[in-house]
């Protein structure tokens, strides 16, 4: 696959969301494995976002899943895994507070992994 219809791919994913392409909220995007950090608030979750964007991280703020929302703020941030300890790890020096995080497993399911 060409780096033209990798990005193609990725913006018709974007586009028309992950429903409507058979990819789960928290699914593998093109063989990449994400973490979803999620936060008290809508406020945090967007400071959090500036940081980690300002700090060079690749990370975007997204809508929860339903069930999700009653554990805390409807708001998580989608980090890579390569780079989920050191977000984390900037995340909590800069005294972001951090309700949870999630990884997807190989059936879909997310799980709440140990931060």
């Amino acid at each position: 696959m060409t780096a033209r219809v990798r990005y193609a791919l990725a913006a018709a994913l974007r586009l028309h969301g992950s429903r409507q392409t058979g990819i789960d909220w928290a699914g593998e995007v093109m063989g990449m494995r994400y973490y979803f950090i999620t936060f008290r608030s809508v406020t945090y979750a967007q400071q959090g976002e500036r940081l980690l964007k300002g700090s060079g991280f690749r990370c975007v703020l997204q809508r929860t899943p339903r069930w999700m929302e009653e554990q805390g703020c409807g708001y998580a941030l989608r980090v890579r895994a390569a780079e989920i300890e050191p977000a984390t790890a900037l995340l909590a020096q800069r005294q972001i507070p951090i309700r949870r995080v999630y990884l997807q497993s190989k059936d879909g399911l997310l799980e709440e992994v140990a931060t």
